[in-house]
């Protein structure tokens, strides 16, 4: 029986070879000059600007304006929309990326008695500091829709008045959403935790090149939280961490101990369905499960006991897994948490 939903697998890995391309393209610096160039350049001039050699920018531009990714007019070149083009080639830079793990995704892969995995490849976690730098995710105006109506509901929750209150950014990465939060709340204290320490060190040093009195960054080892953090923190955040976790059930035991009484939890995660029949044609499923393949799915089985959540774990199966653990799912602002969503909040 046809299927209409059927991907044109040709055309799938046609366009994977261009993105490839233009990956390269972005590496050497072509995308660049043409996107700083105020008019159309030729490939002489591309090649000039950006100390290449001009036989291979030509090959290249050959390349993808076939594909229609560059434009050309009177024997010079541009893009037609340079936003959109610069980034999406920051997110073509993943590939070669991806490329690396090749060798030890198909040796974990082919483990077929236990899961194994291996931890985020540190190009991978520079690469997402990077991306959410460039992005509008967890900026200002993201805490706006996606962390203050839930920080609302607590106070009401808990009957306190003032805007005042300690907020851990658990996996917190380079800091982007921690430093957010500390621009946002500037009379509250934050502290961003991670496993990696050259994120933890790049945190610690833009706080004191910035001045920031209120945000504070640990180094932590398998999710253990240090002594002193006991009892501190009114909130906690994790954008994008849940699915990672090769040990989930440790790390939500060190929350209980180091919320306040009453305390949120805020997850952000790839709300994708339990029943894998509705991901045909799901964009969240579509953009993210590609990273997961790679990367979170090896991480949250790269130690003991290896759950192996990725992003392919369902939304429905996560709500059930957060109640199992004792906690109790939120409706904030009486949506409806039935339906996947980014954002769980819980206490």
């Amino acid at each position: 029986m046809a299927d209409d939903s059927f991907c044109d697998v040709e055309k799938m890995v046609n366009d994977g070879l261009h993105s490839m391309v233009l990956a390269i393209g972005y590496k050497v610096g072509i995308v660049t000059v043409i996107i700083d160039s105020v008019e159309p350049c030729t490939a002489e001039e591309i090649s000039n600007k950006a100390n290449l050699n001009k036989r291979y920018v030509e090959e290249w531009l050959i390349c993808m304006t076939a594909k229609g990714v560059v434009k050309i007019d009177d024997g010079k070149y541009y893009f037609p929309n340079k936003k959109q083009i610069s980034e999406a080639a920051f997110v073509s830079s993943m590939l070669p990326i991806f490329a690396e793990c090749f060798p030890d995704l198909e040796k974990v892969m082919k483990n077929k008695t236990e899961n194994k995995g291996y931890p985020f490849p540190q190009k991978a976690l520079v690469w997402e500091g990077q991306y959410k730098d460039l992005s509008s995710f967890h900026d200002v105006t993201w805490l706006e829709d996606n962390v203050k109506p839930v920080i609302k509901s607590y106070f009401k929750d808990n009957k306190i008045n003032a805007e005042t209150f300690n907020i851990l950014d658990f996996g917190c990465g380079y800091g982007k959403l921690a430093f957010s939060l500390a621009k946002t709340y500037t009379n509250s204290l934050v502290w961003g935790v991670d496993i990696d320490e050259a994120a933890i060190d790049a945190g610690r040093k833009k706080a004191q090149k910035n001045s920031f009195s209120n945000v504070f960054f640990e180094k932590i080892v398998d999710g253990n939280m240090p002594d002193v953090l006991k009892d501190k923190f009114d909130i906690i955040v994790m954008a994008d961490v849940l699915h990672d976790l090769p040990d989930p059930n440790t790390i939500m035991a060190n929350f209980r101990t180091v919320l306040k009484p009453g305390g949120y939890v805020i997850a952000f995660d790839p709300p994708i369905y339990t029943d894998h029949k509705k991901t045909v044609g799901y964009n969240d499923a579509i953009d993210f499960m590609p990273y997961s393949v790679f990367t979170c799915l090896p991480n949250s089985m790269s130690k003991r006991p290896a759950i192996g959540h990725g992003i392919g774990w369902g939304y429905e199966d996560k709500l059930k897994y957060i109640e199992s653990q004792g906690f109790q799912v939120l409706a904030i602002d009486g949506e409806d948490v039935k339906f996947p969503k980014w954002r769980i909040v819980f206490k």
